[in-house]
């Protein structure tokens, strides 16, 4: 009965877009803030103090991802003098259709936040592209004839390796074979040229690929779902990179590392071989295509650094979860600041004063967490979660999100996903995953249970049990991420 009264209600409201917003009678005439999530409310109340009125429109423990309207809820928006949401597809399409036909200013903090500092993360829409690229390149010429040779002269490791080469229409040329010796194993490149490559290897561990070109020969590290930093080597996961042939030598040429604002690097860099090793993720691990063509792979699954294309695959959309980077909530104060100063300018000057307050709260906490997670090691830094939401903490406090059960909660796991994800359990040796309160995350309940790794509860967005505010669910998280994985 209580979903037919909302649609009703939602109904009676979206019928009216373009009217003015229902008139209900207030008890005071303070101003009213509306929220879609707890995080929102916590931060509008950190702002206004006691000068304002601010509710959530979802009850506490609400996931905003499912959770629908109620009659309650749609009168309480109807009745606020603005609307905060988080939006970027985060909450639930009835709740956004209804709150937009109310018709009550409505502010999405976190598409906003960008312009005041936030860094917003692309949704990768395939994790098995996610990957580094690596090709060949010449730098220098090696011979009469202007070209270079790169020769795969060994291979130490678990498994086989490939090289190959993917053409127009998708019909693969093999250059690196180790599976049949090394006879034939061999790259010619003009001068100055590169060319893409598809790798695959076929057991995961650590390989050791000796290249030779005319007098020179290097080694080149690879950790193929296995952690890289147990090698003590710079590891290279992301950005497009090549082996290649200078004056000097052999050495892998490329993408800079990221600055210290997570920004890529514009520049192209040279690293030695012997201090680098390639990593390859779990989620490279990939079905062999059935063609005829890619037998030479042999049959089932295989791990695959895909070869470069260009930009990332992804979405279109942006991850919603943007407040799990405090930064980013830093940026949202400064949003929601300015707009609760446009309705309400006779307490500008009190918002401002709390804002300003709240933000070197929120400093604190940032690099309070970013301390209090330093002393992990590098080995320790694999995040495995019920639903992927915890990006924007990893990048920002030095994680790499190893796997989650589904992309959202409303998606069913397939029996592959649960299988790559055990083998992200087992093959980094991590030990704990992650789950959020309320939800039952019976797969991955169970994936933890085979492999004798523990389950421990952090938080995303709703607050349960001791975790009130955005401040207490980021630094129980950081508590509880650190207790667990150490």
């Amino acid at each position: 009965m209580k979903r037919s009264l909302a649609i009703t209600f939602a109904s009676l409201l979206i019928g009216c877009v373009g009217c003015a917003a229902p008139s209900i009678q207030r008890e005071n005439q303070r101003t009213q803030i509306a929220t879609s999530t707890a995080v929102l409310a916590d931060i509008a109340r950190h702002i206004v103090g006691d000068q304002a009125d601010v509710h959530s429109l979802l009850p506490p423990g609400a996931d905003p991802h499912i959770y629908e309207p109620t009659l309650r809820s749609l009168r309480t928006a109807a009745n606020a003098d603005v609307i905060f949401t988080n939006h970027l597809l985060l909450e639930e399409q009835a709740m956004m259709k209804a709150i937009t036909a109310i018709g009550v200013p409505h502010i999405a903090v976190s598409e906003r936040s960008e312009s005041h500092g936030a860094e917003l993360i692309p949704l990768v829409e395939d994790a098995s592209l996610d990957t580094v690229w690596l090709g060949m390149r010449s730098l220098f010429p090696l011979n009469s004839t202007g070209d270079t040779e790169l020769k795969l002269i060994d291979v130490r490791g678990p498994g086989a390796v490939f090289a190959f080469l993917i053409g127009t229409f998708g019909t693969p040329s093999t250059y690196f074979d180790s599976s049949d010796g090394f006879d034939n194993d061999t790259v010619s490149l003009p001068v100055g040229a590169h060319t893409h490559m598809s790798w695959a290897f076929t057991k995961p561990g650590y390989y050791e690929l000796d290249i030779a070109s005319g007098e020179h020969t290097a080694t080149v590290s690879v950790a193929v779902g296995v952690d890289a930093h147990q090698l003590s080597k710079e590891v290279v996961d992301s950005g497009h990179h090549d082996i290649a042939v200078g004056e000097n030598g052999i050495v892998l040429y490329g993408d800079a590392a990221p600055t210290e604002d997570k920004t890529p690097a514009s520049t192209n860099v040279i690293r030695e071989l012997d201090a680098t090793v390639i990593s390859v993720p779990n989620t490279a691990l990939q079905e062999i295509p059935g063609s005829p063509a890619f037998r030479f792979l042999g049959r089932g699954e295989i791990f695959m650094l895909p070869q470069a294309v260009l930009g990332k695959h992804v979405h279109g959309e942006i991850d919603p979860h943007t407040w799990l980077d405090v930064r980013n909530v830093i940026a949202w104060v400064e949003v929601m600041r300015e707009e609760l100063s446009r309705i309400d300018p006779a307490n500008a000057a009190t918002y401002a004063h709390n804002a300003h307050a709240y933000t070197q709260q929120l400093q604190v906490l940032h690099e309070d967490i970013t301390t209090q997670l330093a002393s992990l090691a590098p080995s320790r830094r694999y995040l495995i979660t019920t639903h992927d939401a915890y990006g924007y903490f990893a990048q920002a406090y030095g994680f790499t999100v190893a796997g989650f059960a589904s992309p959202n909660p409303s998606i069913e796991p397939s029996t592959r996903e649960l299988t790559a994800l055990s083998n992200s359990i087992k093959n980094l040796q991590v030990p704990a995953v992650f789950v959020e309160p309320g939800a039952a995350s019976p797969h991955l309940r169970s994936i933890a249970a085979d492999n004798n790794v523990s389950v421990c509860t952090i938080y995303s967005d709703a607050f349960s049990g001791d975790v009130h505010t955005y401040i207490d669910l980021m630094r129980t998280n950081a508590t509880t991420i650190k207790d667990c994985l150490q």
